[in-house]
């Protein structure tokens, strides 16, 4: 499960990273390309979708097991602290914004608008990372060594994992893309 969560999780954020690049390539206006994009992005827009709705069942069945199962009370504190701490937006902004933005694409004038797309774009890049950065920075501030006293830049590492995501959810939708178009002619589908 933490595999399919993983893929899931860089399906989402290049999501987010293919409406930042479909943003800057929407100046471009030619005929052939734009109808393969749309087919494309018919493609992408429903993976997204359904990733969405598996990103929040997933968490709920992660909530709802480890408040339920026979852990310590120090593990359930840790859970709550999480929930209900100082830092709870950060708990409940990724699958708040996970449910609300994926599944706004359903709607077909949402998932038309350019706009829409790039804002929905850049909400799920920011809930995908909010959580890891505040649980880095809270980590760095605590710690008192004098060795370790350094700014955190996560440059580097935030870079790779978007290429990677990006590349990740290009596969995927690429493949579903022409699995499509392959099986539509055999199932006579218009």
């Amino acid at each position: 499960m933490i595999f399919v969560n993983e893929i899931i999780d860089s399906i989402v954020s290049g999501f987010g990273v293919y409406c930042i690049v479909l943003f800057c390539f929407s100046a471009y206006k030619l005929q052939n390309v734009n109808r393969n994009i749309d087919a494309i992005d018919d493609i992408a827009t429903l993976i997204v979708r359904i990733a969405g709705l598996w990103i929040v069942f997933s968490w709920v069945v992660y909530i709802y097991s480890a408040l339920t199962a026979d852990y310590s009370n120090r593990i359930e504190s840790h859970i709550l602290n999480r929930m209900f701490g100082p830092y709870w937006f950060t708990f409940w902004s990724r699958p708040v914004i996970y449910l609300f933005c994926t599944q706004l694409l359903w709607i077909k004038r949402i998932r038309k608008s350019i706009w829409i797309k790039l804002v929905i774009g850049i909400l799920l890049i920011l809930a995908w990372n909010i959580e890891r950065f505040i649980i880095i920075i809270t980590s760095y501030h605590r710690d008192f060594l004098p060795n370790s006293r350094m700014i955190y830049d996560p440059a580097f590492g935030i870079l790779f994992k978007f290429i990677y995501d990006f590349a990740i959810f290009l596969v995927i939708t690429l493949f579903f893309h022409f699995l499509w178009h392959k099986i539509k002619p055999v199932l006579n589908i218009r």
